[in-house]
């Protein structure tokens, strides 16, 4: 398995993780936290997805 898909993986786990915690202990905040992360996967595309499978997306 390729080191940047588990890597990938390990930073998406940890965002779940975070934000299951931030929806338990704050809804309001949850909302601003996705606006957050979607804020910074437009920013930075290969944060969460890797170059890989943006480029298979974007063939189709």
């Amino acid at each position: 398995m390729d080191p940047n898909i588990v890597f990938h993986l390990l930073i998406v786990l940890i965002i779940g993780g975070v934000l299951t915690y931030i929806y338990r202990a704050n809804k309001v905040f949850f909302i601003v936290a996705l606006l957050i992360l979607l804020l910074i996967v437009l920013l930075i595309p290969e944060f969460l997805i890797p170059l890989e499978l943006w480029e298979y997306l974007l063939k189709k």
